[in-house]
């Protein structure tokens, strides 16, 4: 898929992007892109003027149209010559451009739901990078952790081991007891875990209860 950006008429849009990406330029537009849903297409920046040689947008075409011709005369011409029309998104709110690239069955992207969707993909992307960090930081519960935990509980032992080899959890036949058995024993009325006063009367269910995390933090 290829995307035609007439960029002087996208960034002249306000109102749309968040305070911190306001006012952007060239190069952080093209930031944004490579962040977002299109990075993976064949974005092509169109700018009115002459190259400006300090100017760098990494995977992006930049096309200047020249001294004494507009950036929508290019892209029109763009939209009229391509052989795969069906296949290119055009964004602008420039009239000419987009009844010549609808003529030509192209899709047309107006510079205000194209902004939304770089915002909204730019929130998405510092969502998960929080999220990573945060993985990264505090990861699973190590055995010291483990270690802190059953010793808050007084307990000297596997918590989940001794409650998965406590009679409360085996049929007659010394078997481990799934969800149903044909035994005639009376079944235990199950305690909850925080009434439990020793480990065979604790559901191993209801471990899930206890936030270890929160128990450990708060013993510091």
């Amino acid at each position: 898929m290829s995307v035609l950006i007439d960029v002087n008429n996208v960034l002249h849009v306000v109102g749309v992007l968040p305070p911190d990406l306001a006012g952007i330029d060239v190069e952080e537009l093209g930031d944004l892109i490579q962040k977002s849903r299109f990075r993976r297409d064949h974005v092509v920046f169109v700018c009115d003027g002459k190259r400006r040689r300090h100017m760098t947008t990494p995977d992006i075409k930049v096309v200047f149209s020249g001294a004494g011709v507009s950036a929508d005369d290019v892209i029109i011409g763009m939209v009229d010559r391509s052989t795969a029309p069906r296949r290119l998104t055009v964004v602008s709110n420039d009239r000419e451009i987009t009844t010549a690239a609808r003529r030509r069955r192209a899709k047309v992207l107006s510079a205000e739901s194209f902004l939304a969707n770089l915002a909204e993909d730019s929130r998405a992307d510092s969502v998960a990078s929080i999220r990573a960090r945060r993985a990264a930081e505090h990861g699973p519960t190590n055995d010291r952790q483990v270690g802190e935990w059953m010793k808050a509980f007084g307990l000297e032992s596997d918590p989940v081991a001794e409650i998965a080899s406590s009679p409360a959890t085996r049929g007659p036949s010394g078997r481990q007891s799934g969800g149903s058995s044909s035994s005639s024993a009376p079944r235990r009325t199950r305690t909850r875990i925080h009434d439990a006063n020793r480990l065979a009367d604790i559901d191993p269910e209801d471990l899930d209860e206890i936030d270890m995390r929160r128990l450990l933090d708060g013993d510091r």
